[in-house]
């Protein structure tokens, strides 16, 4: 039930600027003029951009409660409930918003105001029960209350729920929906509805002064303002800095839905004081805010975690940059995207001097709404991801709502506790200040994430804010992130933290080729290759590529099929010093050119029938009959790297990942361990797996490492039930690796 907009806008330099020049022309004798609100005639009313994206929302779903607005106090002593009543009536009275239904009219979204209504009050009385089990259905009550749907069309967008406990004791609920406030406008809910309860009980009028504007006259002011020159510059700045942003690809738990839902899960932490206290000073340090650097903490950890240069950030600002509308209730609240480059290998330092920059800007830039800025950019066509960004950050007001009347004690309601809530975004974070640290509340679209995911998040961001408060001056891609437990666990699945036993793979298969240099290595339908035979191949291949211009730590494409060829490719690449990068030869042209341009390959090792006229590099085959090799030696720096293998693209642009000959003999070592290979006595494996994937490395290197024979089955035949059967009868496979 988290609201997003629940604070009073993130911190902005826009207020300080305006009263500062305010007092300084006061001081010239100039007043500051500000471009008039007039009072609408009429009763329909443009909507504002923000309520418009909400009321089309509410059309396409209706009954949706994702947008509701819940706000509740327990209240201790005598409440006079008949007075409460007349308190709230007086207050959606004076405040037109929580009285304005809505509609479209000729393709045009409108709101109308009534002029009389009567507010759902609803009371509740479980006082007769064990305080226990008064106490347990009440806050069932209570979460069932808040996810009343509102009608939009009709309803009066306040509903008063007051649940009584006990004896003099209550629970009090305000429900509204953010089409009609935002999170500045509950806590003048409560203010007010105090003053009038108090006045009424007295008999008196409270002391409020008349509303200086109208909602729908500044939604109305809204949109006749937002064009010409202005709106030209607005987006000009935004076009500017939004560029080529695409979706954060965040290490989701499962497949994300076409259509997403806002059923969310949620999970609360705490920063202690101490570790708050240094991130203040940090801040001061830098120039920069308590929320400055929270953000580039926070932007920090999704950076780590999905690799991008690029991270946004969504953030509320109040909206009310005019000071008539900070005692008016409606929906001012604004959406800022937050974008941070990492790019340049920054330290933490650099990034919050860019989140700073970033922040100044978009403060001074922040007159158009989100709604309209989606518009211009053309994003709302996205459905499986929300529009410019899907992580969003919030500082809520870290004061709780209350209720003041004598004789009455308030405290406020923690309605998050209650459930799970909702989820506008993929990862939400809303921090507020407590007594005793940041509480951190951490909310996600249940159709992408686990609560356990959730925990794991706050202990990665914890652990690298502890290192970001140790040393700001340390690269942000070498901050500690991972808790000691985890950290434990990993390296006790990685052999408690021990390098591989023993020689490099590659040097171990070039090994076999002493002992066991008559006995078949290779069994395939294109050839059948001994030891010898193998690393004599593998030799040839690598001289003609050193001879190609092939260098140590380039990259050589595999544009081969699953076959003895292929094999003869990696290690000839391997003995030239080079890394392989493999390449389907099914791939469209456009795919394949990518390919080599990201990874860089000039020199292609393949059947000339496949690369000829496909490929814009030189193709070379895996076959070479130079009579005397070269020698090489085997690449022997474990942190080399071996092969590159790219992801499929199918979330967004194909991503090459580097695995070092370290990180593969590692694998080898831990796999030949687990099946208790023995060189004296080698197996025979069955390898189906294309070149193009590390599914097939269980079975490749530690056959080939351990002096075993590598059958590779044919694809007709890995594929064919029958076909299969038969195969494996008829030989003596002791290892195949199915998925």
């Amino acid at each position: 039930m988290t609201d997003v907009s629940a604070d009073r806008g993130s911190p902005s330099l826009a207020d300080a600027k305006r009263d500062l020049l305010a007092r300084l022309l006061a001081e010239a004798g100039v007043a500051a003029a500000e471009p008039g609100v007039s009072r609408r005639a009429g009763d329909r009313h443009p909507q504002s951009f923000a309520q418009e994206l909400l009321w089309l929302l509410d059309r396409s779903m209706p009954g949706l409660t994702a947008y509701n607005a819940p706000i509740a106090v327990r209240l201790d002593g005598p409440l006079d409930l008949d007075v409460l009543r007349r308190a709230i009536d007086r207050l959606v009275e004076r405040h037109e918003a929580l009285r304005t239904v809505y509609d479209t009219i000729e393709g045009l979204p409108v709101q109308r105001i009534l002029d009389d209504a009567r507010p759902e009050f609803v009371t509740l009385d479980f006082s007769d029960r064990d305080p226990a089990t008064a106490e347990r259905v009440a806050t069932e009550a209570l979460r069932g209350a808040t996810g009343h749907a509102f009608d939009l069309t009709c309803d009066v967008l306040l509903r008063t729920t007051v649940i009584r406990v006990g004896p003099e004791r209550h629970l009090l609920l305000l429900l509204s929906h953010h089409i009609a406030v935002d999170g500045w406008s509950c806590r003048i809910l409560f203010e007010e509805l105090s003053a009038f309860y108090e006045a009424l009980r007295r008999d008196t009028d409270p002391a409020l002064p008349p509303l200086p504007l109208r909602y729908v006259d500044l939604a109305a002011f809204q949109r006749e303002q937002l064009a010409g020159e202005r709106l030209t510059r607005l987006l000009g700045y935004w076009k500017g800095r939004l560029d080529g942003v695409e979706p954060l690809q965040l290490p989701i738990d499962r497949p994300r839905p076409t259509i997403p839902s806002v059923a969310g899960v949620q999970r609360v932490a705490l920063l202690p004081t101490a570790m708050v206290d240094q991130l203040h000073a940090l801040g001061r340090e830098h120039g920069a805010t308590l929320y400055m650097v929270l953000l580039a903490a926070y932007q920090t950890l999704l950076h780590r975690y999905t690799g991008s240069a690029d991270v946004v950030v969504g953030s509320p600002v109040a909206g009310r940059t005019r000071r008539e509308s900070e005692p008016v209730v409606g929906y001012f609240v604004n959406a800022l995207a937050l974008r941070t480059s990492f790019d340049g290998a920054p330290t933490f330092a650099e990034v919050l001097a860019r989140v700073r920059e970033t922040c100044l800007g978009a403060y001074d830039h922040q007159d158009i709404p989100l709604e309209r800025l989606v518009l211009e950019l053309g994003r709302e066509r996205a459905t499986s991801h929300a529009p410019l960004f899907q992580a969003f950050l919030t500082m809520a007001d870290s004061t709780p709502p209350a209720f003041h009347a004598d004789g009455i004690r308030s405290s406020a309601v923690d309605l998050d506790a209650l459930h799970e809530g909702s989820s506008k975004f993929d990862i939400l974070l809303l921090v507020s200040e407590q007594p005793d640290g940041l509480r951190l509340l951490f909310q996600a679209r249940q159709d992408l994430f686990d609560g356990d995911t959730l925990d794991r998040f706050h202990a990665h961001l914890r652990t690298l804010i502890e290192g970001i408060v140790a040393a700001p001056s340390t690269p942000v891609d070498a901050l500690p992130l991972l808790p000691p437990a985890e950290r434990a666990l990993l390296e006790s699945w990685a052999g408690r933290g021990q390098p591989a036993a023993g020689p490099l793979t590659v040097e171990r298969i070039v090994a076999q080729a002493s002992p066991h240099r008559d006995i078949a290595a290779i069994i395939a339908e294109d050839h059948t290759l001994t030891y010898g035979e193998l690393l004599q191949a593998a030799d040839r291949l690598a001289t003609t590529l050193r001879a190609a211009g092939v260098q140590p730590a380039d990259r050589v494409g595999i544009a081969l099929e699953r076959s003895a060829a292929a094999l003869v490719a990696v290690l000839g690449i391997w003995r030239a010093g080079a890394a392989y990068v493999p390449l389907g030869v099914d791939l469209p042209d456009a795919r394949l050119l990518e390919l080599l341009a990201q990874a860089r390959i000039g020199v292609v090792v393949g059947e000339p029938v496949l690369g000829a006229g496909r490929l814009a590099a030189r193709t070379i085959s895996a076959w070479q009959d130079a009579a005397e090799p070269t020698p090489v030696p085997a690449a022997a720096d474990a942190d080399a790297v071996a092969y590159v293998l790219f992801t499929s693209g199918s979330t967004g642009k194909p991503k090459g990942v580097e695995v070092t000959h370290g990180n593969l003999s590692a694998y080898t070592e831990a796999v030949s361990q687990r099946l208790e290979l023995d060189e004296q006595q080698p197996w025979h494996f069955g390898w189906v797996s294309t070149v193009g994937a590390d599914l097939g490395h269980t079975v490749v290197y530690p056959a080939l490492a351990s002096g075993g024979c590598l059958h590779v089955i044919p694809p007709v035949v890995a594929t064919d039930a029958g076909a299969y059967g038969d195969y494996v009868a008829s030989r003596p496979l002791d290892v195949v690796k199915l998925t």
